[in-house]
């Protein structure tokens, strides 16, 4: 949630390593909108008082079990237990849960069990605008609940406004599989298909292009805040607002400069965001879109390949990212999405109008609701289908760093070429010469083996230290 960056920014972790194992009572404030699961809610609170430490800077991750109280946005609690520095198990190439953890200001995990040791001793103590806003976030999830069964209901809150809990492990897996699960994060495709539906609308109603492009900025910002102010939806809010500020004042859109400025205004807010799997994969999908569509719209049919060049451009971009950060390609997600998107686009109108008229009453929320509910049906059975389809999708060797610098040179050589034309074959021997350098230099067999040990201490042993095995011969 990028309220979190934002106010963690302004309060710096403090916590020390001797701080860790020991029992303390914490007074804090609740940041970010609480997760509950199946067995346990996860709630972040930023300390304002501790009792047993020096140190009280730095965020707390606090996962309470057995406990019937309803914890919100904004609410002051008062916890008890042990306060453990967030584990990890030291395997090299494992997932680190303790920097995913710093990267989000968060240095220490309580977890309470006794529903006593945790209450609540004030309401309503957040940002007032930020509370609403949840709060809109939980009414639209109840009326979604109320009109749709489930799966379909979980589903839908996956896809409006990226509540992926309540979505069943199997059906996660059948959109991962299908190269299709950015649909459940809410994303810069979300925020897309908004400004387009919306912008048409209000053409069709004649509205002015300046008022249209103010209305379309409140919607939007408004939607960043009922979403949480996730990661992905923050840079792509940014990136919309720049352009439409750009129609408002006249000035022609660039979309390098929304880009640019939408990293910039990310980076200086958590500078730990430019390591994120997320962050690299939306600024990289929305550089390839920008750059590669022009080209690959040029081929026919022009109208049935605009929404392939989309698709395409983001898969070519962004497929060693997800290779690095994943270990699996999907060769499938690039046709998934032509099938996929209008569907999602269509669920994400009706869900849109279903919430606003929910709630108001909650019968009027069926009339949008029963046609979602076929959508919706139809989603579930082709993402049954493409994720049956195995040959489509594989596991890869996480490539070297080397491999994807060079993967992007060529890109980029590529689009001069298109662009400007082959004057001076000096380049490309440059570039021959480069991407071998590139592809041969993590290849080189290093004559020693570094050991890391899960204690943190390394040995580095050389290879004709290493004694050779040899299995007897058989007599």
């Amino acid at each position: 949630m990028m309220y979190t960056e934002i106010y963690s920014s302004f309060h710096k972790p403090n916590i020390q390593t001797h701080s860790y194992n020991t029992d303390v009572q914490i007074k804090g404030l609740i940041i970010k909108d609480p997760v509950s699961r199946r067995f346990y809610t996860n709630i972040v609170i930023s300390p304002e008082q501790i009792k047993g430490l020096q140190t009280h800077k730095g965020l707390i991750l606090v996962r309470v079990s057995s406990c019937n109280l309803n914890f919100k946005y904004g609410d002051k609690v008062l916890v008890f237990g042990k306060l453990s520095q967030p584990y990890w198990s030291g395997n090299i190439g494992t997932f680190n849960y303790r920097k995913y953890l710093e990267r989000h200001h968060i240095y220490g995990i309580m977890k309470i069990k006794d529903a006593g040791n945790i209450k609540i001793v004030a309401r309503n103590e957040g940002n007032f605008i930020i509370g609403k806003a949840l709060a809109l976030k939980n009414m639209i999830k109840r009326v979604n609940k109320q009109s749709l069964p489930d799966p379909q209901a979980a589903m839908l809150n996956g896809i409006l406004l990226g509540m992926r809990e309540d979505i069943p492990q199997q059906i996660f897996d059948m959109f991962k599989k299908s190269g299709i699960a950015h649909i459940l994060a809410v994303s810069g495709l979300h925020v897309g298909l908004i400004l387009l539906m919306f912008w048409g609308f209000l053409k069709l109603c004649r509205i002015p292009r300046k008022v249209a492009a103010f209305i379309l900025i409140l919607l939007v910002t408004l939607y960043c805040m009922v979403t949480g102010m996730r990661d992905p939806i923050f840079r792509a809010t940014i990136m919309a607002l720049a352009v439409l500020v750009a129609i408002i004042i006249d000035r022609e859109q660039n979309f390098y400069i929304s880009v640019s400025l939408a990293c910039l205004v990310l980076l200086l807010i958590n500078p730990y965001s430019l390591f994120n799997a997320g962050f690299q994969l939306s600024f990289i999908a929305t550089l390839g879109i920008i750059c590669l569509t022009p080209i690959l719209i040029k081929l026919k049919p022009r109208f049935l390949f605009i929404v392939f060049a989309v698709s395409l451009s983001a898969q070519i971009s962004v497929m060693p990212i997800v290779a690095y950060h994943f270990n699996y390609l999907s060769l499938w997600s690039v046709f998934t999405n032509i099938v996929i998107l209008p569907i999602v686009a269509c669920i994400l109108a009706l869900g849109l109008l279903a919430s606003v008229f929910g709630i108001l009453w909650i019968k009027l929320a069926y009339i949008f609701s029963m046609p979602n509910w076929i959508l919706l049906t139809i989603l579930l059975r082709l993402i049954e289908f493409f994720s049956s389809i195995n040959f489509m999708y594989f596991e890869v060797q996480k490539p070297y760093i080397a491999d994807i610098i060079g993967y992007y040179t060529l890109i980029a050589f590529t689009l001069y070429v298109l662009y400007n034309g082959m004057k001076n074959r000096k380049i490309l021997y440059i570039l021959t010469l480069i991407l071998l350098i590139l592809f041969l230099s993590p290849r080189i067999k290093s004559r020693s083996i570094e050991i890391v040990f899960p204690d943190r201490k390394s040995t580095r042993l050389n290879s004709s230290h290493i004694p050779l095995s040899r299995m007897p011969s058989s007599a």
